[in-house]
């Protein structure tokens, strides 16, 4: 049985968030989205996915940052992140301590960059370590 690989899109940026699911899906990924931290933690409990991008600027509905809630949760936790930033946001991003993350992505970049981007973080996550 071949089972696909889950990656959900989380942004509020509707037309970038369908940009991207169409790309990751045009590849053979199974991709789905939430526009917000809230649906993200749903969804993300209700599907379990290989893999969250995840808007950088994005929190839930109290204001805490969703990747941080997804990490404290037992059923969540072991689901790496991929930060989608801005790039006005870089400084920012290199400026903080993002443990808990797997990766970061420019949102600048086209969907055939992001798509290649996270084809080779799950190549690279699935390689056995020697």
């Amino acid at each position: 049985m071949v089972t696909l690989t889950k990656i959900l899109i989380v942004d509020d940026d509707r037309e970038f968030r369908e940009l991207i699911i169409f790309a990751l899906r045009f590849t053979g990924l199974f991709a789905f989205g939430a526009a917000s931290g809230d649906e993200c933690l749903s969804l993300a409990r209700l599907h379990m996915p290989d893999l969250i991008l995840l808007d950088y600027d994005l929190h839930n509905i109290n204001s805490n940052p969703v990747d941080e809630l997804l990490k404290v949760d037992e059923k969540t936790a072991s689901i790496p992140v991929i930060m989608l930033f801005e790039k006005s946001l870089q400084s920012e991003i290199q400026a903080t301590n993002f443990e808990r993350v797997s990766g970061f992505i420019n949102k600048s970049e086209s969907p055939d960059n992001i798509t290649r981007q996270v084809i080779r973080y799950l190549l690279k996550a699935k390689k056995p370590n020697p």
